[in-house]
């Protein structure tokens, strides 16, 4: 969940990219309508890895909305939220 992050988002998506998972596993991305570069880098990232899947927002919605159409986004048994705080 996402707003305003450029200078944490890439940082915080490379650290379950690199790692050697034996698992399917998908990453849920909800961009908050960032006036940022923040929507720019998780495309980017979204390009090279199949498995990340990005949320759009015309409009912000909010923390709670956004948090809550991403977790209902999610497909998985398991549901392993990471922010900036936890860099997963």
């Amino acid at each position: 969940m996402y707003y305003n992050q450029q200078g944490y988002v890439a940082d915080t998506l490379e650290a379950p990219l690199t790692q050697d998972l034996d698992v399917q596993y998908e990453i849920v991305l909800s961009d908050n309508c960032s006036s940022d570069n923040t929507t720019k880098i998780i495309e980017e990232f979204a390009k090279e890895a199949p498995h990340i899947r990005v949320l759009h927002h015309t409009a912000n919605v909010g923390i709670h909305h956004n948090w809550q159409q991403a977790i209902d986004a999610c497909t998985g048994e398991l549901i392993a939220p990471c922010t900036k705080e936890t860099m997963c």
